[in-house]
């Protein structure tokens, strides 16, 4: 039996060919020398996953998803792009302003098809059916409704479908302490009264309840920011969509009001990697605090946020004076603070006047925008008057902008009208303009009785007056004309886009990582 002559070339042949199977999967970078034996399987296993889940996965009920509208044609899973194409008249896609963006990344969850008991559990992976309890404001389920109301739209047929990984822990410990992300990941609501001082320490309990599978909870939504702002830097998209983010309260070493992971400031420290500066705007009802004491030091990030301030409102901080930093990141960190019962016509104008007046002066490179629904009129712990449609108009306003945009999810607690909300503002950032009639879909009798889309302005009475509005519109100004314009970076070397542990998961023992050090 005579053996195979080694062929070295023809195995190097072979292995680019893999990789480019892959590259568009995984966006590795590098020569395919520099690939090594262990990448090999790990890149093999990867897509033979893929082509496995690709048939199922858009109305799978465990999984989180991306969507992507792309540039020349429509690609979904479970079809080639020549099928997409022979069953759909699409045209070719633009620049950025035609009727399409070159690319749309959306992030949602599928639901699990389950009764209540099964979202009490909480099923793994699976961030739409997580549960903070029985009197928790909070109801992931919100995500659920607003990927079938999508579905139910087509909006899907825009955009493929990819699945965001999940967050390494060495991925999340990029901004929160290596200590903190243990301790998420160990905590279970079995054992966490055997770590009572741990938890004070941390912030959890409370508002920040322990829960089943609390720590994949976290892995999947941050997962899904940095993957999105990571196409944003590899010019793979030009908006990226993560309503299951946006949980801007969340400190370095602590979870706060509903957040445990920070997966704003990690999409931001991805995109800082390709742009000098980077533009955060935050239009929840609550002040995006955890984001600007993130970036409280540095001119490379500016934060603007506009919310309720006054009377102790969560979280008591946002004061226009606020508006600082220190050192380099003074008169970076912009507050605009509101009373109650703000419409949409006060809100807009301050809005828009504020944001390029912002443009003008710092130039950004990239923006996020914190599209937090519970500043809607009629929100369960909000306090604002506005329309879905006014919520709407500040997205539509950045996306002109024209520049390389991540939008995710924040706040909102009256669940069918953060799916009414949310699921318009993905109809705008594509351009498609929706009809008020909601289709039908799994959730149609959280709509009722009227089964519309759009949801007019309360009747709070406004609270903030003509003066109010431009003491605030010129204190902000004044702070503006401080800062140095569009401030320059040194030269370095651009950090890896992956970090993938040299450790299996699967392989730890859970019962190991709960016990006592």
């Amino acid at each position: 039996m005579t053996e195979t002559p080694f062929r070295p070339r023809q195995q190097l042949i072979e292995k680019q060919k893999l990789f480019q199977s892959i590259h568009k999967h995984t966006h590795l970078k590098g020569p395919m020398d520099k690939i090594t034996s262990v990448a090999i399987p790990l890149a093999m296993a990867g897509s033979c996953l893929f082509l496995i889940v690709s048939s199922f996965l858009l109305y799978c009920p465990f999984f989180p998803f991306l969507y992507i509208h792309k540039r020349d044609h429509l690609l979904l899973l479970g079809k080639s792009g020549e099928e997409a194409n022979q069953s759909k008249d699409i045209s070719p896609v633009g620049e950025r302003g035609n009727c399409f963006c070159k690319f749309l990344v959306c992030v949602y969850v599928c639901e699990n098809n389950g009764n209540c008991a099964d979202r009490r559990k909480g099923t793994a992976g699976d961030v739409g059916n997580v549960y903070f309890g029985p009197d928790h404001p909070m109801k992931p389920h919100r995500l659920c409704m607003t990927h079938h109301l999508v579905l139910s739209y087509e909006l899907h047929n825009k955009m493929e479908v990819y699945r965001p990984h999940k967050a390494y822990p060495v991925e999340l410990a990029q901004f929160h302490s290596p200590d903190y992300v243990e301790f998420l990941q160990r905590i279970t609501p079995d054992t966490q009264k055997l770590f009572a001082n741990e938890m004070v320490k941390y912030g959890l309990g409370g508002d920040c309840p322990v829960f089943e599978n609390l720590f994949e909870f976290c892995q999947i939504y941050a997962g899904g920011t940095i993957d999105g702002a990571r196409r944003l830097n590899n010019k793979l998209c030009d908006i990226a969509i993560n309503w299951a983010g946006g949980l801007h309260h969340a400190k370095k070493c602590e979870a706060s009001g509903f957040c445990y992971i920070n997966d704003l400031v990690l999409g931001i420290l991805e995109l800082l990697k390709y742009h000098a500066r980077v533009l955060y705007i935050d239009i929840d009802v609550h002040h995006g605090d955890g984001v600007e004491e993130a970036f409280y030091f540095t001119d490379r990030v500016m934060t603007v946020s506009f919310h309720k301030f006054g009377e102790n409102f969560f979280p008591a901080t946002g004061d226009v004076k606020a508006s600082g930093g220190e050192r380099e990141g003074k008169f970076y960190a912009i507050n605009v603070p509101l009373k109650a019962g703000i419409d949409d016509g006060s809100f807009l104008r301050l809005f828009k006047t504020i944001i390029m007046k912002v443009m003008e002066c710092y130039a950004p490179g990239a923006i996020v925008l914190q599209c937090g629904a519970d500043s809607l009129a009629g929100d369960r712990l909000g306090c604002f008057n506005l329309s879905i449609d006014g919520h709407a108009a500040c997205v539509r306003f950045v996306k002109q902008l024209n520049l390389p945009l991540l939008v995710t999810g924040g706040g909102g607690y009256t669940k069918e009208n953060v799916a009414r909300c949310w699921t318009l503002e993905t109809g705008a950032l594509l351009d498609v303009e929706l009809p008020n009639e909601i289709p039908e879909n799994d959730y149609i009798k959280y709509f009722g009785p009227d089964y519309s889309l759009k949801r007019p302005s309360g009747y709070m009475e406004n609270m903030n007056s003509k003066s109010h509005l431009n003491t605030i519109r010129q204190q902000v100004c004044e702070n503006l004309s401080a800062i140095q314009h569009a401030p320059g970076v040194q030269m370095q070397e651009v950090p890896p886009d992956f970090y993938i542990p040299d450790f299996d998961e699967d392989e730890q023992n859970p019962d190991e990582r709960v016990n006592r050090k």
